[in-house]
């Protein structure tokens, strides 16, 4: 039995420049993913600042339907709401 020689078999083409192409494209992927992500973390913020913001109007609504109530009992007048 005859000793292989090291190394690439016969025919077999350089692949070091498409390890290199596919590690560019991975860091760009990732790249945009991590823009993508700070994108939807930057959304989320705004949706909780918003929810706040609703949380805050309704309550100043029940607040206001009481002050209406009660001046509607001081003058006599049927409950509009």
């Amino acid at each position: 039995m005859q000793k292989r020689k090291p190394g690439r078999p016969k025919g077999v083409k350089n692949k070091t420049a498409s390890v290199k192409v596919n590690f560019k494209e991975a860091i760009q992927k990732a790249s945009d993913d991590l823009k993508a992500t700070n994108h939807i973390m930057g959304l989320n913020h705004t949706i909780n600042h918003l929810q706040a913001d609703l949380a805050n109007l309704q309550h100043q609504v029940i607040g206001y339907k009481a002050v209406i109530s009660y001046l509607e009992n001081q003058l006599g007048l049927k409950a509009s709401q």
